[in-house]
């Protein structure tokens, strides 16, 4: 006959494990869910949801605390049961950060760090950095013993979403070019005219020759990280674009800048419309969103590229596909654009060279129209946002209470250069400043309204009739 007190204590082992098994899930799904909304790298859009997570996080908390308060009741009334679960909640660190971030504790950064569980996939340490978001942190690998490579997102229990990739890779200037200051050399030369995308295989004849398109060259801008690589798979903005998007997305994050940003890139872009957009009566196609370098949207963008080639696309940022912004955009004609490069049906991590063969993108030298041949674009200065407010150092400010602009109150601490993100001359005061900024800096380059952006002409029903008429 078995011992009553043994088959208890085997009772509650179980319990426990499949408790703790059900927290460590949640707790991973939840830290997934969070790593895909903080991409880096990432296209500029805006979502009010990630706005509401601490919410959400909320009520998956109470849940996970009550299953952990379960744990106990589970193992019956067995004291060695409670030992036990107490023995292995201590023991493991993901169900301990888990329930620290869904109950909203907010942990010190260096016990938040602790685990870096990257030096298990062959990392170095120095290959990745700890980003800390309230009461949950993750680890943004950019290298791979010590060589650049395409970011990955890490969850902070085992590092969930990393992997080594199979080899090391010498850092490959082609793919990500130097930042744009006035010291950079020019970024590597982009691909030849027609002739060079030997994969390319349209089913519309017109997309592999010239259009007839005017070409047009202005300037894009992008805000960004202190990280570098090319504007290819990724959207930039016109300069009050740029503006609208630091104003609601950037700067309005107490103690650090969202996404780490720290600067707004320019860039002088040519572009030319391929002959179907032309024949539609549009020189921009629909502005597409990425994710790490892939195409999300909207809709099926692959056969939008059939369709269209790989066209610059452009919107208001108050009108389709954000069309959820309008009436709440001050900053005047405030536009995005989306560049579509190589191999954007997946990210930039699962590149090959057949992918990118196929998928060409339609960055080359001199545009011509070819679906494969739509834009060039040359690095043309950048500004730092701490220039740009008149600040000497953003960590100083910080340090003594600033706080750029709070959504709230419509105000700073210590700061009132984004006061009245609703007022319109408010908003034309900060576009000129970033203009006027760009043109001191730059005396040798054309001024800035010299390349301002021609008329975003896109027209969603034109552009989604030209399938329709063919029957596609």
């Amino acid at each position: 006959m078995s011992d009553p007190s043994s088959h208890r204590h085997c009772q509650a082992r179980r319990a426990v494990g499949v408790v703790v098994v059900m927290l460590v899930a949640a707790a991973s799904a939840m830290l997934l869910a969070s790593r895909a909304e903080l991409q880096e790298r990432g296209a500029a859009s805006v979502s009010a949801s990630f706005l509401d997570r601490p919410r959400h996080l909320g009520a998956s908390a109470s849940s996970l605390e009550s299953g952990a308060a379960n744990v106990s009741r589970a193992a019956g009334a067995s004291r060695e049961a409670e030992d036990l679960a107490g023995g292995i909640a201590d023991s493991n660190e993901t169900l301990q950060l888990a329930v620290s971030m869904l109950g909203g504790r907010r942990a010190s950064a260096g016990a938040m760090c602790m685990n870096r569980c990257f030096l298990n996939l062959g990392f170095s340490g120095s290959d990745c950095e700890c980003s800390i978001h309230g009461g949950w942190y993750m680890w943004i690998c950019k290298r791979y013993q010590g060589a650049p490579m395409p970011w990955q997102y890490c969850g902070s229990g085992m590092c969930g979403g990393c992997k080594a990739p199979q080899a090391p890779k010498a850092p490959e200037t082609s793919k990500h070019p130097p930042a744009s200051t006035p010291a950079s050399p020019p970024p590597p030369a982009l691909p030849a005219s027609p002739g060079s995308s030997e994969g390319y295989r349209p089913a519309k004849s017109s997309l592999l020759r010239p259009s007839t398109a005017q070409a047009k060259t202005f300037y894009v801008y992008r805000v960004q990280s202190d990280a570098d690589y090319a504007p290819e798979n990724q959207n930039v903005a016109n300069l009050a674009g740029a503006m609208w998007y630091l104003h609601h997305e950037i700067v309005n994050n107490r103690y650090e800048r969202r996404f780490k940003k720290t600067r707004v890139q320019r860039f002088k872009l040519t572009t030319k419309a391929p002959q179907p957009l032309i024949d539609a009566g549009m020189d921009f196609g629909v502005r597409l969103a990425f994710d790490l370098g892939k195409c999300t949207g909207p809709f099926d963008c692959q056969k939008a590229f059939e369709e269209v080639g790989y066209s610059v696309g452009c919107n208001k940022a108050d009108e389709f596909p954000t069309s959820q912004w309008a009436g709440k955009v001050f900053y005047n004609d405030a536009t995005w654009y989306s560049l579509p490069g190589k191999c954007s049906s997946r990210k930039f991590s699962e590149h090959t060279a057949q992918c990118s063969l196929s998928e060409p993108g339609g960055a080359c030298a001199n545009p011509t129209g070819r679906g494969d041949c739509t834009y060039s674009y040359q690095a043309a200065g950048e500004i730092s946002i701490d220039e740009l407010e008149g600040i000497d150092s953003f960590a100083k400010f910080v340090t003594e209470g600033g706080w750029e602009y709070n959504h709230k109150t419509d105000h700073g601490v210590h700061m009132n250069f984004w006061d009245g993100m609703s007022d319109a001359a408010a908003c034309k005061r900060r576009v000129e400043r970033a203009a006027r900024l760009f043109d001191a800096k730059f005396p040798g380059d054309p001024k800035t309204w010299d390349l301002a952006n021609p008329p975003c002409n896109f027209r969603a029903n034109h552009f989604y009739a030209i399938a329709a008429r063919e029957g596609r």
